[in-house]
């Protein structure tokens, strides 16, 4: 490849001129002229590899990318054994509907709710009714009646019902016959003496009137709403060593103020629902026979001592 280049000297040198004379020239002396920019030159070849540089910083994570499709659901589990049969609990009453539950009713209070048996069983839950399904067994044998007891003393009279509204006035009766000539009035003062006239002829008597008939009672007005019947919170305590008898099993308990007029609903924690349901116990209920309180525990009895909270109402009958 031809490289044209232009020399710089940096001495003094010697330059043929025009008729072949020489003259010394400085290089300080020297103009050089500039010429034309020549064509770019061929590239060069390729220089050899260089060292690997060293490694840089890692970069920030990237963003996460979007969630992947769910996946196929995957084959149905072979079906569990079958569980112990299920136990039964006390029931406070029966309603048609969901909505004629008591909204004040105490905690873990139950009822039936449906139009017929088998009902859905409602479970009271922390100001919320919880639909516990279906419950329906076998009607268990009739249990032995229990000792009568003391009569507890007579609680206190519940409070006067409002009187209801005065009935509507009934419509009047029929006009009556015209009734009996009343008595004879006062005798006036005497008057003076007229002329004597000539005696009439004596006219037939008239017939007496019938009495008039006693016109139709008005209808009654409806009977005023009941009184609010008087409601307590007491305790009923069952003691393990005290059952008797099996299927169901009895035991006679104390009703703090019980009357023969006393209803008991028995309201036990959730805790003490577990705890029957350990024992085997299918239903607990408490029985009023004339002031004597008896407890009835279907399926088995109480294997501990408990203490259950109730409410005591006076039924008026």
């Amino acid at each position: 490849m031809a490289i044209n280049a232009v020399v710089v000297p940096s001495e003094p040198i010697t330059a043929v001129v025009a008729g072949g004379k020489t003259v010394d020239v400085n290089p300080s002396d020297i103009t050089y002229l500039k010429g034309d920019k020549g064509d770019k030159g061929d590239p060069g070849p390729q220089g050899p590899t260089g060292a690997t540089g060293a490694t840089g910083a890692t970069g920030a994570t990237g963003a996460t990318g979007p969630q992947g499709p769910i996946g196929a659901t995957g084959p149905t589990g072979a079906t569990g054994e079958k569980g112990d049969p299920g136990t039964g609990l006390y029931i406070s009453g029966t309603v048609a509907t969901v909505g004629d539950l008591p909204e004040d009713a105490p905690q873990s209070t139950m009822y039936n709710v449906g139009a017929a048996a088998p009902y859905n069983i409602y479970m009271m839950d922390n100001g919320t009714w919880i639909d516990l399904g279906k419950l329906e067994g076998p009607a268990g044998a009739t249990g032995a009646t229990g000792a009568t007891g003391e009569q507890g003393p007579a609680g206190a009279t519940g409070a006067t019902g409002e009187q209801g509204p005065k009935g509507e006035t009934g419509a009047q009766g029929p006009q009556g016959e015209t009734g009996a000539t009343g008595p004879t009035g006062a005798t006036g003062p005497e008057g003076p003496t007229g002329a004597t006239g000539p005696e009439g002829p004596e006219g037939p008597q008239g017939a007496t009137g019938a009495t008039g008939a006693t016109g139709a009672t008005g209808a009654t007005g409806p009977q005023g709403p009941a009184g609010p019947s008087n409601t307590v919170v007491v305790s009923v305590a069952l003691t393990a060593a005290n059952w008797s008898g099996s299927g169901p099993y009895t035991q006679t308990v104390s009703i703090t103020g019980g009357t023969a007029n006393s209803l008991v609903d028995l309201q036990p924690t959730p805790a003490q629902i577990a705890a029957l349901i350990a024992d085997g116990v299918t239903a607990l209920l408490i029985e009023n026979n004339s002031g004597t309180f008896t407890a009835y525990a279907v399926g088995a009895a109480t294997s501990s001592d408990m203490t259950i909270q109730a409410t005591r109402t006076e039924v008026t009958t």
